[in-house]
């Protein structure tokens, strides 16, 4: 009753699905270094982040908001010190007072929570098969940031091997993960809150925990 022409059963696959190329090339992970404050270095094509997170933390949008209104209220107090100013009704140490203290907010909210992670993802090499022993050999996270402005993400990776717990004396004992910078050598800091992630994440943490001679009672 029903027939179909060789037409039909030749569908050009990509002509139905023409965002096949643009999905590709948005999964092209691209990273920061400390040597790169706000260019991010694209990875080889190979690579690729894991399509969903495994770790997302419960206060990032706490923290995308800190961001944004000391930026605002510094932008804020910025304009009304150059307006008082203007005006000729208040004198220059009044304007300035105002312009230090509405903007002092924001460098510290930065340097606070330069090391809180919104999400980690697992990177993924396509060339390679899925297997456990790939899986775990040179295993490498994305560490995603909330930038500056509290708008937009950026990425740090971070191989499991070099992840370490940090001590309570650490940047006001704020961080607890820390891996050295494989190019520069130096200490980079990392907050994830624990308890958060399920199995997964629990694994990760004994592996940095073992590493640190640390002993929570997960061991992997």
């Amino acid at each position: 009753m029903f027939s179909f022409s060789n037409a039909a059963r030749n569908i050009d696959i990509e002509s139905v699905n023409p965002i096949k190329h643009e999905l590709k090339a948005n999964q092209i992970v691209k990273v920061r270094t400390q040597n790169s404050w706000f260019a991010d270095k694209p990875l080889d094509e190979k690579f690729r982040k894991g399509h969903s997170p495994l770790y997302e933390s419960p206060g990032m949008q706490m923290v995308a908001t800190a961001k944004r209104v000391t930026l605002g209220f510094g932008l804020a107090g910025l304009y009304f010190s150059k307006l008082m100013l203007d005006t000729g009704l208040f004198a220059l140490p009044a304007s300035t007072t105002l312009a230090v203290v509405s903007i002092i907010p924001f460098p510290l909210v930065l340097y606070l929570l330069s090391p809180y992670v919104s999400r980690i993802y697992r990177l993924y090499d396509d060339t390679k098969p899925q297997t456990l022993e790939n899986l775990t050999q040179n295993e490498t996270l994305v560490m995603e940031k909330i930038n500056w402005s509290g708008r937009k993400a950026f990425n740090e990776l971070v191989q499991v091997k070099d992840l370490r717990i940090t001590g309570p004396s650490t940047w006001f004992s704020w961080p607890n993960w820390k891996a050295l910078d494989p190019e520069t050598g130096k200490p980079r800091y990392y907050y994830v809150t624990d308890h958060v992630g399920g199995l997964r994440m629990d694994r990760i943490w004994g592996i940095a925990e073992r590493q640190s001679g640390v002993d929570n009672g997960r061991s992997f």
